[in-house]
C-alpha cells in the first residue's frame, strides 16, 4: 500500500506527516525545486524575509497543534505591533482594530480580528523545514520533477486499483491511493481523461500577488509611525500600485539586524504585467514600492540595502458561498476515477491554517480507506 501525493506545500508536508505516523508509506510528488509551497522563508544577514505567507492568525489552532507535535513551542513569536493605519491622500490615519484585514479581504474569525498573528522566530519556513526534517526517513520526496499525467488502473474506480502517475522525465509510478494537494487550476490539466473533473476545476477563483520587501538604515526612516503597517484606501490602489505595507521589523521581533528597518509591500497585479514578455523586472516593482515608501515614510534620500520581490500568480484562493459546492463536486467526479481525496487553501479557508487543517483530515481520511482497501480483494470497486 502506498499513498501519493500530489503536492509538497504545507498541506501535502502535514498529511505525509499524518500518515508516516501510521506507518503508510507515502511518495510527494512536487513538481518546484523545492517544498512548502507559498511558504518560503530567506534569512540574510541577519535578516528573516517572508517571500510567501508571514504568519497564523491567532485562532489558527491546527497549526499551532502542529507546531506543538513537531518541538517547535519555543519558537513561536506574537505580534507585538498591532496598530494599523490607512493612506488616505498623503495622511496616514488609525484604523481600528480588525478594520485592516477585513479591508484586504483575509478571512479571520471575528474573535481573532484585532489580535494579530503570530509567527516563527526564524520565519515560516521553519515549519516547512521541520516537516520535512521529520518525514524524509519515511517519505519518498520525487522533487522538481512535475507530473504531467493521472490516470486509474484499469481504467476505472476499483479497490485497490490505483492510480497510474505519469512524470515529466518520462517515468511512470504506480500509487494505490491520491492525495491531492494542489490547486484546482495545477489538477485539472492532469486529468484529460475525464472532461467532468476539468470541468469541476474551473470554477474556483484566485487572484494574483506580488510582495516588495525592502530594507533601510533606521536613520533613513523619518516618519513612521508605531504600528504593524498601512493599508491604501480603495481609491488610491490604482495610483500607488499597492494594497498595503507591512513595518515587518516592528510587527515581530528577530526580523532584521540592530540598526535596520524592513518592510513588506503587496499589490494585487493586473494580468498583463504578470504575463508581460519579456517580464516585468523586479527593478519595476522596487522602484514603484520606494516611491510609496518615499511619501509615506520619508525615505527620500535613502537606497535600500537589499530588496526581494516575489511573484505568485493565482496563487490565493477567494472564496465565495457557492464554493463548498464546487469542492464537493470535484471530490465526487475525482472518486468515479480511482480513489483520492483533496487538501489544501484551494478547498478550505484561512490560510496556512485551512491548508494544515485540510492536510491533516485528508490523510485520517486516507488511513481510514486504506484499511478498507487492505481488507478487499483487488478490482472491487471502490463506494464513498
Amino acid at each position: 500500500m502506498r499513498v501519493g501525493i500530489l503536492g509538497g506545500g504545507i498541506a501535502g508536508l502535514t498529511a505525509a506527516w499524518e500518515l508516516t505516523r501510521a506507518e503508510i508509506p507515502v511518495t510527494i510528488f512536487e513538481a518546484a525545486e523545492r517544498c512548502g509551497g507559498q511558504i518560503r522563508t530567506e534569512r540574510v544577514g541577519g535578516f528573516v524575509i517572508e517571500h510567501g505567507a508571514e504568519g497564523v492568525g491567532h485562532g489558527g489552532r491546527a497549526t499551532a497543534d502542529l507546531c506543538h507535535a513537531l518541538d517547535l513551542d519555543g519558537h513561536v513569536l506574537s505580534q507585538r505591533a498591532r496598530q494599523s493605519w490607512i493612506l488616505r491622500g498623503a495622511r496616514l490615519d488609525p484604523l481600528p482594530p480588525g478594520e485592516a484585514a477585513t479591508r484586504l479581504g483575509i478571512r479571520a474569525h471575528p474573535g481573532d480580528l484585532g489580535r494579530g498573528l503570530w509567527t516563527l522566530r526564524d520565519g515560516m519556513g521553519a515549519l516547512v523545514d521541520a516537516l520535512v526534517d521529520a518525514i524524509e526517513e519515511d517519505a519518498e520526496l520525487v522533487v522538481g520533477v512535475p507530473v504531467i499525467g493521472l490516470s486509474p488502473i484499469g481504467g476505472r474506480a476499483t479497490r485497490g486499483g490505483g492510480w497510474h502517475v505519469s512524470l515529466a522525465d518520462g517515468t511512470d509510478r504506480s500509487i494505490d491511493l491520491l492525495l491531492a494537494a494542489v490547486a484546482p487550476a495545477q489538477l485539472a490539466p492532469l486529468c484529460p481523461c475525464s472532461p467532468s473533473v476539468v470541468t469541476a476545476c474551473s470554477g474556483f477563483h484566485t487572484v494574483s500577488s506580488v510582495t516588495v520587501t525592502l530594507a533601510f538604515p533606521e536613520e533613513a526612516v523619518q516618519s513612521q509611525p508605531a504600528g504593524s503597517g498601512f493599508v491604501v484606501s480603495g481609491e488610491q490602489v490604482a495610483e500607488t500600485g499597492f494594497m498595503a505595507c507591512t513595518f515587518s521589523s516592528s510587527k515581530f521581533s528577530h526580523r532584521v539586524p540592530e540598526g535596520a528597518a524592513l518592510f513588506r509591500l503587496f499589490a494585487r497585479p493586473r494580468e498583463a504585467e504578470l504575463e508581460a514578455e519579456p517580464p516585468l523586472p523586479p527593478e519595476v516593482w522596487r522602484d514603484r514600492a520606494m516611491r510609496l515608501l518615499e511619501q509615506v515614510l520619508g525615505t527620500r534620500a535613502a537606497a535600500p540595502v537589499l530588496y526581494r520581490v516575489s511573484s505568485w500568480a493565482g496563487a490565493i484562493p477567494r472564496y465565495a458561498p457557492e464554493t463548498v459546492r464546487r469542492v464537493e463536486t470535484l471530490r465526487r467526479r475525482l472518486a468515479a476515477l480511482g480513489p483520492v481525496q483533496l487538501a489544501g487553501a484551494g478547498y478550505e479557508p484561512s490560510g496556512i491554517d485551512g491548508a494544515v487543517r485540510s492536510g491533516r483530515r485528508a490523510a485520517r481520511r486516507i488511513i481510514r480507506l486504506a484499511a478498507r482497501v487492505e481488507s478487499f480483494p483487488r478490482g472491487r470497486p471502490v463506494r464513498g
